[in-house]
């Protein structure tokens, strides 16, 4: 098996609080709490929740485990909604196209012995840019159809008080 590590060691390697941590412990896979003391097996990464994603497609179930994997976050076959063996040809695939890569991890739960490769992260990181400037685009569209419709009211209620007056 593996060795294992403290709540405090774990909430700081994951980036959330010791606190979150106890709240959302029976979510850590293979972890434990014996007399009062937390087991938490080294290489265990905190879960990866894909909110607000279609996980409908086969490439949308790959990009849900790359995306945990980039954010150093727990994933398995539960968590993209699939059946194991669909799960191990996704992995499988993944690593034949070179985007994940095995990192010496003995923690056997879900993909912990896995990362990300370089030419995965850059697929990610520019997929992120790209639906950045999606969102910044549709923001400042959002933003010059307000100022147009609230212009046209302007000029509308302008027009109705000249109508009114004469």
């Amino acid at each position: 098996m593996c060795d294992f590590c403290t709540i405090e060691q774990f909430a700081r390697r994951n980036n959330i609080s010791s606190r979150t941590v106890k709240n959302n412990f029976h979510l850590i896979k293979g972890a434990y709490i014996e007399d009062n003391t937390y087991y938490i097996p080294e290489g265990s990464r905190y879960p990866f929740f894909p909110k607000h994603m279609n996980l409908t497609t086969k490439i949308d179930k790959k990009y849900a485990v790359l995306r945990a994997l980039f954010e150093y976050r727990y994933v398995d076959h539960e968590i993209v909604k699939v059946d194991k063996p669909s799960f191990k040809v996704i992995v499988d695939e993944l690593l034949e196209d070179g985007f994940i890569k095995l990192n010496g991890s003995k923690n056997p739960y879900g993909l912990n012995m896995y990362d990300i490769t370089d030419k995965a992260y850059q697929e990610i990181y520019i997929l992120k840019s790209k639906r950045n400037i999606i969102k910044r685009l549709f923001n400042i569209n959002a933003l010059n159809v307000a100022v147009l419709a609230g212009e046209a009211v302007g000029a509308g209620l302008a027009t109705y008080n000249e109508i009114r007056n004469n």
